[in-house]
């Protein structure tokens, strides 16, 4: 590493594998279409690129936030909101706009929901469809 501080030094891409969760995983089912990811670290950001497809989505007794784990480093020591998080089939009424958070020092993200007139709430594996299939694709920065 270089002790200049305009110099690039930690510079790597590599892929990883987004898995989709819960808090309390229960009996969660999930069969993949499609599931890829792709990552550019630069210093200490990294940027995340994904898409997963299920071709077989199902959950009767999981419970708790929803979850995207396989992240390829854990996040800094402050809470990170990220990027717009698009789910195809999520049914969380009121709702309007969907994005990420990352917990300190976690490895996994958190969707998380926004709308007017409702309060700010955390995605639970309840808010999206058992038994269909969810679409998910997106880009998100975080701090290493």
């Amino acid at each position: 590493a270089s002790a200049n501080v305009n110099s690039l030094d930690d510079y790597e891409e590599g892929t990883w594998t987004p898995v989709l969760s819960a808090t309390t995983p229960g009996n969660l089912s999930v069969v993949y279409a499609s599931q890829v990811g792709s990552y550019t670290k630069i210093g200490q950001t990294v940027r995340l690129d994904f898409y997963v497809e299920t071709s077989t989505f199902t959950h009767t007794t999981a419970s708790g936030r929803f979850t995207i784990s396989g992240l390829p480093f854990a996040s800094g020591a402050t809470y990170v909101a990220v990027g717009p998080l698009p789910i195809n089939g999520l049914v969380k009424v009121g709702f309007t706009s969907y994005t990420c958070i990352i917990d300190p020092g976690a490895s996994v993200i958190n969707g998380y929901a926004s709308g007017s007139g409702v309060s700010s709430a955390f995605i639970q594996i309840t808010d999206l469809p058992t038994g269909g299939t969810v679409v998910l694709q997106g880009t998100i920065l975080y701090k290493v």
